[in-house]
């Protein structure tokens, strides 16, 4: 028998399946985050990462909480929520992020990130400002501490090896509802803070109306107060008050010597510069296109007060007219009070007004006696 050497083709054909056995064998199967939780474990640095900033939110929350005072805030329970608010949304973040990595989610390294630099940029502005308490979240050497750590855990987060194993960066992805986390973080504190801010000037003004009340209801006879100074009416002269610019002007006036207006304000800038500002502002417009020279320009101590001192002496239809602009401060309150007086060349009023001066509403007599007690009283 001969041998059939021609070629034939082999009944079995297994090529394509084993092809695709191998292209089946060779993909890389799909990173979810169940596969994730097999095959990774957190620990070392990433562990105490997350560690650090559930403890750190958790203190942003209760910190501002437990330390509450409501005179910080000027009396505002809204402007007070503007710090609480900020730790209690600064913890949910921490949580959220604390749960996104031990789930393996996705967006839990972004997460991690927003957190670091909402903290560092917290602390770099507060270390900006300048303004730091003696002690606790707000002292220097904690700031800067958050400012240090801040940069190092996100460096941490961008060249973990670790990081890079629980949450690879080709399964990483930030989610829809992630993108409202820093706007919200922002916002929501800022509008607390411009809500607290009207609130402040509600409060103050309802302290200051319940204050003036109580003022006024103690003052003596021929006494006046705006609730910031209070003064004694000098003999022969009539009282009237009008608010302009929510500030108070008491116009005294006297038939036979002149008139005199006087009002108050919070000022702690006592150069000559600002000194000059108000006199210049103070000037009547009519009466400064009259001839005048200056008589008195000086400082002096009243009431243990430093006062600056202004005359002016104007030509007016052939007679001579006096202006007297006197400004006093007192360091202690940051007040001021304005005396601005016309009169022909006597000024013996003046000087029964000016001693009459107080800015304290509780204290009867001269301001430097009261200023001298106390000197006096810390001495021994």
């Amino acid at each position: 028998m001969g041998i059939d050497l021609e070629k034939k083709e082999s009944p079995v054909l297994v090529g394509n399946n084993v092809d695709d056995t191998n292209i089946r064998f060779e993909e890389e199967e799909e990173i979810t985050s169940e596969s994730l939780l097999e095959t990774t474990r957190i620990h070392g640095w990433l562990s105490f990462f997350l560690f650090s900033i559930f403890v750190g939110g958790l203190v942003s929350a209760i910190y501002p909480i437990i330390t509450f005072n409501i005179e910080d805030y000027w009396g505002s329970y809204v402007l007070g929520m503007t710090d609480i608010a900020s730790g209690v949304m600064l913890f949910a973040l921490a949580v959220y992020t604390l749960v996104a990595f031990c789930k393996r989610k996705p967006n839990a390294v972004f997460l991690g990130k927003t957190y670091v630099v909402l903290c560092f940029a917290s602390n770099f502005l507060t270390l900006l400002n300048g303004e730091f308490d003696e002690n606790g979240l707000g002292s220097f050497k904690h700031v800067f501490r958050g400012v240090v750590w801040g940069v190092i855990w996100f460096a941490y987060l961008l060249n973990s090896n670790q990081v890079e194993e629980v949450i690879p960066a080709e399964f990483r992805k930030v989610l829809r509802r992630d993108f409202y986390i820093i706007p919200l973080m922002i916002i929501v504190p800022i509008a607390f803070l411009m809500w607290g801010m009207l609130d402040v000037h509600r409060v103050i003004d309802n302290k200051s109306k319940n204050f003036l009340t109580e003022i006024k209801a103690n003052l003596k006879e021929n006494e006046y107060s705006d609730g910031r100074v209070i003064f004694t009416r000098p003999v022969g002269f009539k009282c009237s008050e009008k608010n302009e610019n929510d500030i108070t002007i008491f116009e005294l006036e006297s038939e036979s010597v002149g008139n005199i207006l006087v009002c108050s304000d919070f000022d702690t800038d006592n150069s000559m510069q600002n000194v000059n500002s108000y006199w210049n502002n103070w000037e009547d417009q009519e009466v400064a296109k009259c001839s005048g020279s200056m008589v008195e320009n000086n400082t002096r101590t009243i009431n243990g007060h430093l006062s600056y001192v202004k005359v002016k002496k104007y030509e007016l239809n052939g007679k001579e007219l006096y202006w007297r602009f006197i400004m006093m401060f007192d360091s202690g309150s940051g007040k001021v009070c304005l005396v601005s007086a016309y009169d022909g060349g006597s000024d013996e009023y003046l000087g029964e007004l000016l001693s009459s001066i107080r800015f304290n509403p509780y204290h009867e007599g001269n301001d430097g006696d009261y200023l001298d007690g106390l000197k006096n009283s810390v001495r021994k």
